[in-house]
């Protein structure tokens, strides 16, 4: 599901919230630009992420069914990368960002302007 942000970053980031426990933490420049643009206009962030995901779905191959490793281990897919980054996924992503970002700006001009009275 994107935005995917690499999970080597994700892993160091929960090992420095072990070491030093905070109520949270924002890992990657886009998740950092996703929130500021959420604190400016949640309802429109809503929006543009809801029809972001359910773009993406609709194009999203389905995956097999499997019993997991409930009963056995699985052969295949327990690598860290799974291979959600790959060239065409990083330019959905890049669009996704690229969407959320003119939403903040069109939201942040139009709270900007003076309201009349």
């Amino acid at each position: 599901m994107p935005p995917v942000k690499d999970p080597q970053a994700v892993a160091d980031a929960m090992v420095r919230l072990a070491l030093h426990p905070r109520k949270g933490v924002v890992v990657g420049q886009s998740a950092t630009a996703a929130r500021a643009i959420h604190a400016l206009a949640p309802d429109l962030t809503g929006w543009v992420a809801v029809r972001f995901m359910e773009a993406y779905f609709r194009r999203a191959r389905p995956a097999a069914r499997t019993d997991g490793a409930i009963f056995a281990p699985v052969p295949e897919g327990r690598g860290v990368h799974g291979g959600y980054m790959r060239s065409g996924m990083r330019a959905g992503v890049g669009l996704g960002i690229g969407v959320l970002a003119l939403g903040g700006l069109l939201a942040a001009r139009a709270l900007s302007r003076p309201r009349p009275a």
